[in-house]
């Protein structure tokens, strides 16, 4: 028996445990990506509101600011606003009909609350941005964009203020439309690079 030599067995196909070892493995480093991604987005949104809330009524409503707002202080029937503000104007009024809501159940106007909600629409903006950016160029695209915009001097200007600017921007970008002709740009780009 000392001159024989064992043959070793031929290989096998991977058994059906190293598989599911192998599968779970995958599914584990999909979910730490998941949680790095989701850790990384509420960080972003985080600094956005930040930069939106800090000292939010330190100084007061500029002209623009005061009309939106008597606006709605009239279609909600807050104070004595009906007689100096007219409800209606060339603008749309979805802002103020949403502030207004805010007054009726307040019974007053609140700089804070007039000018949160509009906050509320910046950091929403800065989320859809981060949804449209992942959608049209990848997961990076979109968190750079968002980061970009959270902290975009002009946005966190203007989403600061009760202007109408940026909740018609969010509609504007959030519009089913919006995504469409991004996504014809995008697909015609991918198009003309692949000529």
């Amino acid at each position: 028996m000392m001159g024989v030599r064992a043959r070793s067995a031929p290989p096998t196909a991977p058994e059906q445990g190293d598989e599911v070892i192998i599968e779970l493995e995958n599914h584990h480093a999909r979910q730490r990506r998941r949680m790095l991604v989701s850790f990384a987005l509420l960080v972003i949104v985080g600094i956005a509101l930040y930069v939106r809330l800090i000292h939010l009524t330190a100084l007061g409503f500029n002209s623009d600011e005061a009309v939106y707002t008597g606006q709605a202080g009239a279609l909600a029937g807050v104070g004595d606003f009906a007689r100096d503000f007219s409800p209606f104007r060339a603008h749309p009024l979805l802002l103020q009909t949403i502030l207004a809501m805010e007054f009726t159940i307040l019974g007053h106007m609140s700089e804070f609350m007039s000018r949160a909600t509009v906050v509320v629409t910046g950091v929403a903006a800065v989320f859809s941005t981060y949804l449209l950016g992942r959608r049209m160029f990848g997961l990076a695209a979109g968190l750079g964009a968002a980061l970009a915009l959270a902290v975009m001097p002009y946005h966190v200007l203007i989403s600061r203020q009760v202007l109408l600017d940026v909740p018609a921007g969010l509609l504007r970008s959030t519009h089913p439309e919006a995504r469409a002709f991004a996504e014809s740009l995008y697909d015609a780009q991918s198009i003309g690079s692949s000529a």
